[in-house]
């Protein structure tokens, strides 16, 4: 109960002073892709153009389509060069591309 009894919520003891905030995990960041026949070939990362030494996996997810914004995204599980798996989408709405590490 927080002080005084006026709501369900109570401020943290060790940190009185302290704002509690959520922070996404694993957030998309946006990457520049270069791709061919509709598949990433390279990848910018870390200021440096990676080869995708192979495409393991494409999936596609399209939702919310009655939202004022809705969400169609492909999507693939990349081997980079020296096997660093990394998973990337494209925007389908925007013709963006996102990277989140899996």
């Amino acid at each position: 109960m927080s002080e005084g009894g006026r709501g369900a919520a109570s401020r943290d003891r060790r940190a009185p002073d302290t704002i509690h905030r959520l922070r996404r995990l694993n957030a998309p960041a946006p990457v520049e892709v270069r791709a061919a026949d509709g598949l990433p070939r390279t990848l910018l990362l870390d200021r440096r153009w990676r080869a995708v030494a192979r495409v393991e996996e494409v999936w596609r997810i399209e939702d919310g389509w009655w939202r004022p914004r809705p969400v169609a995204r492909t999507y693939y599980r990349l081997l980079l060069e020296g096997d660093r798996p990394l998973t990337v989408y494209r925007d389908d709405l925007d013709d963006s591309w996102w990277t989140q590490r899996a």
